[in-house]
């Protein structure tokens, strides 16, 4: 309970606190303040403070208080009635409502609270008398009291309304205008006094005190400056006066935003870093609003949220050590998207394996090892050495395997390898060292100091060192002696030597002298013979010294050394005897004393000595050495002639002049030659001039090539020889014309006006200098004459441009279309022009149409009217139109697109939204494509306000509707194209180089010279390599390639012409199979398949989890046509062609699809026809409920579900499906889901065919539309006969089953999807005999036979009832109308429209009078003024007579 207290406290220590105010304190409060007041008088001062400080947190709270109360009204019964109460307190307080002490709970009561909690809206729709009447408390509450206001609340009749009841007489209007932008909601009222007018928004109201951005104007219009998002809402205007309140209709705003997803503009890249190191990483992503951008690492948030840039983010990341995947993560209010940046950690590679010793010989050994890395390896390096050395490790690098051959090794020796692994840091450590030997081999060298001398008259010691290179272990030694040099060593006599190193060669024949050789051998095979050495079989003689050698000293001496014999003491060498002589001349002898060496003086320069040595004793002269040979240096040179200089005279000599050389010898000079090189030609070879006279000191060289850069010499020439050259001198022969035209010389033609020129440089012996240009001729010919002055246009090179074999382009732009040009190329030098190549003929394209003139105006429909003029006539005739329209905003890039004839020169576009801007482009197409469109900006008419665009023709290429979407789209520059037979060619080309972007290929192609019936096909491809099919044999077809992207297709590539081959040059299969075999994984032998097998393949209607797609077959047989329509992640499914559309099923809400149809008999896979789509989301998640069904009307009442938003709604519609009565009397439902059903009818109905297709008589239980809606209502009753929106609510039949469903309408962005409901239960109203059982599963010979029998004798019956009928009625209506035979005669009953009308009325006409169903409905049509007839003829003859046709059905 609540207690009214007053509070009156004084305290002593000087503080008074009087309230005398009266409130409402809840009990326990009360209480609390009791035990306050006698803790008080306790006299206990701790307590005292403790009240006070109780006392002043009650100061602090304050009681509710009104800031804003409701006042009284007086509405109109069906109209609006709000009352706002506001107020304040602490805490603040709860308003509520309440009617004669009691809450207000009814469904037309809405109670709408204020955002802040300052209180709320009591709304009261529709207002009903006099149950609405009466008065409404408003109650604000918190813990301290509650206050209460009260209002009074008035209902009127429409006719009890005083004179002065205010009246809306322009009410707002829908209006979407763009943010930032300037918003006007109209309202005009009128009443007496005059109203005066607020504005509620979403219910509640607006103060336009407190906005800054919104203010109401004197008219009392609401006018919205700088709009925002939050400013979108339902506006509704209240004129008030004291007569009463009147509510305008509401009517939204939409304020529109340029909404783009995120993307990453500049997406991060991988890095690859050295331990330790640091990179910074950038993210950048765009969007409408901008995207936040934050990293991550794995899961954790490397930006914190609360410093989360917008736009850019970059990572700074120092001392990094290990390798990770860091994510950029970019998100707005439109989706989030994601990209990784890959961060990598260089490190050294660890030490491979320990190499292992595979295979070995003696000069190589291979080796294998393990790489004992996971990360890839660049390469390796294998070190190794002597093992005996300590030398640096030889290497060998770039070694990409882990098995490797060392070669240049010396055999039988010990060895130390090693491996090192590389990658792109460097080298990591070595492996483990491993020691391996060569094999052996055969020695390389003769044994070493081969020596012998006598022991007696006939035996001979022979003594010998190991060789330097035994390469291995020497096994033995082999001696051949022989006292006949002629003789071939093998024939000599020999002795073999084991574990030795001399021999005693026995039984010689005395005074002779004896040649002996000495070799060693390994196990692997015998080493090289020594050098003869001469021994004379005669006691005490020497043999012959060894290792004789000849060394020059100076110009005229010459030192010879050697080893001396061996000898005995008793054998002495008492000195040696020198033979030597020069060239051819006799020898000459010299002795000298015991001695190893000897200085030979007084010989001549530059010349060739022959030398022999013998040693002598007292018993005789030893065998001579063999012979050696040394030539003498030649004396002081002769220096090179002087001022040596070189001009060119002509283009194939030059003259060299020079003066002889200083030298203080006369007459030295004997000659001079002179050796020049062309420097730039490498397979040149040096040329040489000799036998110059010496007094000769200019000479001229002839017979060179022109443009040549030469080096020369001279040199002087002695007795002694040549001289040393002179400094070369480089100097170039004059240039001359080119002998000969470029190379490689091929035209492409363009497009209509230009063509690119290719060739290369002339061969380069026949430029004669340097190419300092190319000059492109260019001429009309006529009838295959010129038929004009030629033009040329010149391509100057740089002198940092290659000169042989390079190639060279030029585009000529200044052509003439469809024109025959003869063109001919020439290179030139610094001295003129040289040859023009052969002419070639090429032939310009025709020109793309001109710009047609448009001109739109609104039509009677609520659309637009376009009438355009063609374009110019051009050399080729236009074959059609396209016509493309859509809202006038940047970001949308979805256009309708219509394709006319070319007859065409006018098109209405109805059901246009009010309001909106519109833009119209329409471009005239020939057979080489579309040219320039024409655009015009239209903005539909609006009652409040009205459009200042000009309506007027615009250019604007076609690229412009995708500008956006081909930015980045490569243009494909490579395609080829190439017939195959009389029906078939194939297309190539490349893939574009670094673009990710591509989704696939779309092939646009057509006969080149058409009369206007050929139809151009486009069709997606994902190879790069295509076969068309199907083609006309003889015939010249265009085609042209683009590429597809994510954001649309790219430019088309430059058309490339292709013609068939003749029906008897077609090419037999061998040939095909050859043509193809590059791409015979891609592209099959052309006969397998029809590649154009369907065109005009869209997406017809979109549901929330359904798609109808249709197309139109080419097929021209009665055969199944199989289709294949790819979709979602690999899903498919089959269908035959003829059918011309396909119902997608199991589909996700809100989601985008791309299906492709292909022909599953094309095994090329080649062309594909591609449709992109988006689901519906779920709009209306809960079914109809059913709430009541009166049987005596036959009128049931359905709770329509609850919609989860409005927006972008464009209406609502009630559909009623009949069901089928199946087999024991049950009815059934052939869908489990409205998606499933195929809506088709349903979408002709809506789109408004005409009047009579939505009011004619359903023959059939077909589904219908009862109803359309704006604004879904709470409540619908089904079967009530009431027209909806233009759609007859039918009464229900009894005995049928129904369900329904509700479809929604949307409108995403260019995009209009179908949002369904479940169906709802299904209504009955069984309450007569039950309709016959329709079994359609019945299908037994024997019960079809005997029905059909019966129906035929009954249809007889009928026949001739109806007959007799017909004849009666048609004599009755003779009498009555006897003058009106004419008329009369227009109705006899044999005209086939006349039987329809009378024996199927239309559902317009059931209104009438049964007995005068003819006259009621001649009656019905309004009457037209003479003066109206000429404007409604013209009317009705719109859009193809389509309202002619509307009206001869309703009337018939």
């Amino acid at each position: 309970m609540e207690r009214i207290v007053t509070c009156h406290l004084i305290f002593r220590a000087g503080y008074e606190c009087i309230h005398s105010s009266v409130i409402r304190i809840p009990k326990q409060a009360n209480e609390r303040m009791a035990r306050g007041h006698m803790i008080y008088y306790s006299a206990c001062q701790p307590a005292i403070l403790l009240l006070l400080s109780g006392l002043q947190l009650v100061h602090m709270q304050s009681a509710p208080r009104f800031t804003r109360t409701p006042t009284d009204q007086i509405g109109v019964q069906g109209g609006v009635a709000s009352f706002v109460c506001q107020a304040t307190g602490d805490p603040q307080p709860k308003v509520s409502w309440s009617k004669k002490g009691k809450k207000v709970t009814n469904q037309r009561f809405e109670v709408i609270e204020f955002e802040d909690g300052s209180g709320s809206v009591l709304r009261v729709q529709p207002l009903r008398t006099p149950r609405d009447e009466g008065i409404y408390e408003c109650v604000a509450a918190n813990e301290i009291g509650e206050i209460s206001a009260s209002t009074r609340l008035g209902v009127l009749r429409e006719d009890q309304l005083p004179a002065g009841f205010p009246s809306i007489d322009m009410g707002p209007q829908l209006k979407v205008v763009e943010r930032s932008r300037t918003a006007t909601m109209l309202c005009a009222a009128s009443g007496t006094p005059d109203p005066e007018i607020t504005w509620f928004k979403d219910f509640l109201p607006i103060d336009t005190n407190t906005h800054g951005r919104i203010k109401q104007l004197r008219s009392g219009a609401l006018q919205i400056d700088q709009s925002e998002e939050t400013d979108q809402g339902k506006y509704e205007c209240v004129a008030t006066n004291s007569e009463g309140t009147r509510y305008s209709t509401p009517a939204n705003l939409y304020v529109r935003v340029r909404r783009i997803p995120p993307r990453f503009s500049v997406p991060p890249m991988d890095y690859e870093i050295m331990p330790g190191g640091s990179v910074n990483i950038t993210c950048q992503a765009v969007g409408v609003p901008m995207p936040y951008v934050k990293w991550m690492l794995g899961a954790e948030d490397l930006t914190p949220e609360d410093d989360m840039p917008i736009g850019r983010n970059v990572l700074e990341l120092t001392n990094v050590r290990q390798s990770a995947n860091y994510t950029c993560v970019a998100m707005s209010t439109l989706g989030v998207i994601e990209t990784v940046a890959q961060i990598t950690v260089k490190a050294l590679p660890n030490p491979p394996g320990t190499p292992i010793v595979m295979e070995r010989s003696a000069t190589s050994i291979t080796l294998m090892w393990d790489s004992g890395n996971p990360h890839p390896v660049s390469y390796y390096i294998i070190q190794y050495r002597p093992a005996s050395s300590t030398d640096p490790f030889k290497e060998i690098d770039a070694i990409a395997t882990t098995r490797y051959s060392v070669g240049g090794l010396s055999p039988y020796s010990h060895y130390h390898f090693r491996v090192v692994a590389v990658n792109s840091i460097g080298g990591g450590p070595p492996s483990q060292t491993v020691e391996a030997r060569t094999a052996e081999q055969a020695p390389s060298s003769p044994p070493r100091r081969v020596r012998g001398r006598m022991l007696s008259g006939s035996t001979a010691m022979v003594q010998w060192e190991e060789p330097e290179e035994a390469n291995g272990q020497v096994v033995g030694y082999r001696v051949y002696y022989t006292s006949d040099s002629l003789l071939p060593v093998s024939q000599w006599e020999k002795e073999m030597v084991r574990g030795a190193n001399f021999l005693n060669i026995r039984d010689l024949t005395p005074n002779k002298t004896y040649f002996i050789r000495v070799l060693a051998f390994t196990a692997v095979g015998d080493g090289p013979l020594s050098s003869d050495l001469h021994i004379i079989a005669k006691t005490g003689v020497p043999s012959q010294p060894t290792e004789l050698k000849a060394e020059v000293k100076s110009e005229t001496s010459i030192l010879l050394s050697w080893m001396p014999p061996a000898h005995s003491g008793t054998d002495a060498i008492t000195g040696y005897e020198l033979i030597y002589r020069l060239g051819d001349q006799p020898e000459q002898k010299i002795t000298f004393d015991p001695s190893s060496s000897y200085l030979l003086k007084n010989l001549k320069p530059f010349s060739t000595y022959v030398f022999q040595l013998a040693a002598r004793s007292k018993h005789g002269l030893g065998a001579f050495t063999s012979e050696i040979t040394i030539q003498t240096p030649q004396t002081q040179s002769i220096p090179p002639p002087q001022e040596v200089t070189c001009i060119s005279p002509s283009s194939t000599t030059l003259l060299l002049s020079w003066a002889p050389p200083i030298t203080d010898e006369i007459d030295v000079v004997t000659g001079y030659s002179i050796r020049y090189l062309a420097v730039e030609r490498e397979k040149d070879s040096v040329q040489r001039i000799s036998d110059i006279p010496s007094n000769c000191f200019r000479y001229r060289i002839e017979g060179l090539k022109k443009g040549v850069l030469y080096s020369v010499t001279v040199a002087a020439h002695t007795d002694s020889g040549q001289g040393p050259e002179s400094l070369p001198i480089l100097v170039r022969t004059e240039e001359d014309v080119p002998s000969a035209p470029p190379q490689g010389v091929d035209v492409v033609v363009l497009n209509a006006t230009s063509a690119r020129v290719s060739w290369r440089s002339p061969v380069a012996e026949r430029q004669h200098g340097k190419i300092r240009g190319y000059q492109v001729t260019y001429a009309r010919r006529t009838a295959g004459e010129r038929s004009a002055s030629p033009k040329m246009r010149e391509l100057l090179l740089t002198d940092s441009q290659p000169q042989n074999d390079s190639e060279h382009e030029l585009i000529v732009t200044d052509l003439w279309p469809n024109t025959e040009y003869s063109v001919a190329v020439a290179a030139f030098t610094s001295k003129g022009d040289g040859p023009r190549c052969k002419p070639i003929i090429i032939r310009t394209k025709p020109s793309l149409p001109g710009l047609p003139l448009l001109t739109v105006m609104s039509s009677d429909d609520g659309g637009a009217m376009l009438t355009w003029q063609p374009p110019p006539v051009g050399l080729s005739p236009v074959i059609g139109y396209r016509l493309s329209y859509g809202l006038a905003d940047p970001a949308s890039d979805s256009f309708m697109v219509q394709e006319l004839d070319s007859v065409a020169r006018s098109y209405t576009v109805p059901s246009l939204r009010v309001g909106v801007q519109y833009v119209f482009r329409l471009a005239a197409r020939t057979i080489w494509g579309y040219g320039s469109s024409a655009q015009v900006t239209f903005t539909t008419s609006n009652t409040a306000e009205t459009t200042t665009d000009a309506m007027v023709t615009v250019p604007v290429t076609i690229a412009d509707v995708n500008m956006s979407a081909q930015e980045d789209v490569p243009l494909l520059v490579n395609v080829t194209a190439r017939n195959i037979n009389s029906s078939s060619a194939i297309l190539r080309w490349s893939r574009p180089k670094n673009y990710n972007g591509m989704t696939g290929y779309r092939v646009w192609f057509a006969v080149s010279y058409s009369n206007g019936t050929d139809v151009a096909m486009e069709s997606d491809v994902s190879e790069t390599t295509v076969v068309l099919h199907g083609l006309r044999a003889n015939s010249e077809y265009v085609a042209r390639v683009c590429v597809l992207s994510k954001n649309g297709p790219g430019p088309y590539s430059l058309p490339i012409s292709i013609k068939t081959q003749p029906e008897e040059e077609a090419m037999d299969g061998s040939k095909v199979i050859d043509l193809l075999s590059d791409d015979i994984s891609l592209c099959p032998p052309p006969s397998l398949s029809l590649i154009v097998f369907a065109v005009n393949f869209r997406v017809k209607a979109a549901m929330k989890s359904s798609v109808l797609l249709t197309w139109e077959s080419r097929t021209t047989n009665s055969k199944a046509q199989s289709l294949v329509i790819l979709y979602g992640d690999g899903e498919r499914v089959e269908v035959d062609g003829r059918l011309g559309q396909k119902l997608v099923n199991n589909l996700k809400p809100q989601s985008v699809y791309t299906f492709q149809l292909t022909s599953k008999a094309d095994p090329t896979g080649g062309m594909q026809h591609r449709a992109d789509a988006m689901t519906a989301p779920n709009l209306l998640s809960k079914k109809p409920q059913l709430l009541e069904k009166s049987s005596s009307q036959s009128i049931a009442t359905l709770q329509l579900p609850s919609v989860q938003t409005q927006a972008n709604v464009r209406g609502f519609y009630i559909v009623v499906v009949p069901l089928k009565r199946q087999r024991g009397g049950n009815f059934q439902n052939a869908w489990s889901d409205p998606d499933e059903m195929n809506i088709d009818e349903l979408l002709r109905e809506i789109n408004g065919t005409g009047r009579s297709v939505r009011l004619r008589r359903q023959v059939e239980a077909k589904p219908y539309i009862s109803a359309h809606f704006q604004n879904l209502p709470g409540e619908f009753k089904l079967g009530d006969g009431h027209v909806y929106g233009a759609f007859l609510n039918r009464a229900l039949v009894n005995g049928q089953e129904y369900v329904c469903f509700v479809l929604a309408i949307l409108e995403l962005g260019q995009n209009t999807v179908y949002s369904t409901s479940p169906f709802s239960d299904a209504v009955l109203f069984s309450d007569v005999e039950p309709q016959p059982i329709v079994d359609e599963e019945e299908g037994l010979l024997w019960v079809v036979g005997p029905v059909l029998a019966v129906i035929f004798i009954i249809s007889i019956v009928i026949l001739i009832l109806l007959f007799k009928r017909k004849r009666a009625e048609l004599e009755g209506r003779k009498c009555s109308f006897p003058s009106s035979s004419k008329a009369m005669s227009s109705q006899h009953p044999s005209d086939p429209v006349e039987l329809r009308r009378i024996n199927f009325p239309t559902a317009g006409l059931r209104a009438s009078i049964i007995g005068y169903r003819r006259l009621s409905s001649m009656s019905s049509h309004p009457p037209v003024s003479v003066s109206e007839l000429p404007a409604h003829i013209e009317r009705m003859k719109a859009n193809e007579n389509l309202r002619f046709s509307q009206e001869y059905e309703v009337r018939h």
